[in-house]
């Protein structure tokens, strides 16, 4: 969403970004002059919307390293196949392979064939549906169904191990009254330097074995595969060989299960 002042922070934020890579080179004795600067965008970004960040990106490369060559915008969707590739993890030679990138409010698909991207697709449907506040402009946490269950329980374990700290930035979250902030506070939790015991606080591991809330995540990874397949069936591709994921909201299929084969099982039923 554009607000007052949204251009100039994604600017500073660029430049801040720009400036420890520039430093990173420098400390590892490289050449500005040389660098290459590789940047990811959601294919379902607007074209004007594109271009403008394509242009700050290329003003700030061109004052901090003044460089021989522009900077190269790629679809987020496209990267991880050829990662996968070039490690030798998969082969898209025969059969199709689908790499499905799940970020807060968008996910990416591509499909290959033969090495080489065949269709392309973008959707509203991401991590952000379950962790967020939906259609809400003012925050929903407050009848969030996960966030009503753990809020008291992280607020209880913060009082137990005397993290009043942690407790007054939890409060502070709370009172905006944002899912989204929240939830990504209880997964980055276990992650702070106070924290002694990680798995008591994990996130990841409360809503794994949480039997109740567990239906929510196999739909919506439901929704996305079977979404995947009704477009490939329509567009008359066969079934894929490999499904490849990317992208922060692809966690969530550890909150399913940690066995692939399980995922790989329910896929395969999903496309037959």
């Amino acid at each position: 969403r554009r607000e007052l002042g949204n251009d100039k922070r994604i600017r500073a934020f660029f430049e801040k970004l720009i400036m420890l890579m520039r430093n990173k080179v420098l400390l590892n004795k490289g050449d500005l002059a040389q660098t290459r600067v590789i940047w990811f965008y959601p294919s379902s970004m607007k074209i004007a919307r594109k271009a403008s960040l394509e242009r700050t990106w290329n003003e700030l490369f061109n004052q901090y390293f003044n460089p021989t060559n522009s900077t190269t915008g790629i679809s987020e969707s496209l990267a991880p196949f050829y990662y996968f590739r070039n490690k030798n993890i998969i082969q898209g030679a025969y059969k199709p392979v689908v790499t499905i990138d799940i970020g807060g409010g968008t996910t990416d698909l591509v499909v290959f064939r033969q090495n080489m991207p065949m269709l392309m697709s973008s959707f509203k449907f991401a991590a952000n549906t379950i962790f967020g506040d939906g259609y809400s402009e003012f925050g929903a946490a407050s009848s969030n169904g996960i966030i009503s269950k753990y809020y008291p329980h992280y607020e209880k374990l913060l009082d137990i191990n005397k993290l009043f700290n942690l407790k007054k930035v939890l409060e502070t979250i709370k009172g905006k009254n944002k899912t989204e902030d929240l939830n990504a506070f209880f997964f980055s939790i276990e992650n702070n330097s106070n924290i002694v015991d990680k798995r008591l606080f994990s996130y990841n591991e409360l809503l794994a074995n949480d039997e109740d809330l567990k239906i929510l995540f196999i739909y919506f990874y439901s929704a996305i595969i079977y979404h995947v397949a009704e477009l490939m069936h329509h567009k008359g591709i066969e079934k894929p060989k490999h499904l490849v994921f990317s992208g922060t909201g692809s966690k969530i299929l550890n909150i399913i299960t940690s066995d692939l084969k399980i995922l790989s099982k329910l896929s395969k039923i999903i496309f037959e």
